[in-house]
């Protein structure tokens, strides 16, 4: 799938990137619109390789990211409002 050139139009890697969690080991990754649209990230996530062992339990290899559903759809609920007020085509 990265391999698609629409979808590697689509990512910037940001080498300089961080997240200030201290349970992060590896690599890390965060999405936003790509307009300047203030719903921040929609999804993050990275490598927690250590996550397990903090609650007593072995060491254990882990990967989690999140999903921003409410902004996702308040976007789309914005959008569809935009378009709702556009005034009628001539065609």
């Amino acid at each position: 799938m990265l391999a698609s050139p629409r979808v590697r139009s689509l990512i910037e890697p940001d080498l300089s990137f961080v997240r200030g969690f201290d349970y992060y080991t590896g690599s890390i990754f965060e999405g936003k619109f790509d307009d300047d649209s203030g719903y921040g990230s929609i999804c993050s996530g990275g490598r927690y390789d250590n996550l397990a062992e903090g609650f007593g339990t072995q060491k254990l290899p882990g990967v989690g990211f999140s999903i921003g559903l409410t902004r996702i759809l308040a976007r789309e609920e914005k959008k569809r409002r935009e378009i709702g007020r556009l005034p009628p085509s001539d065609q």
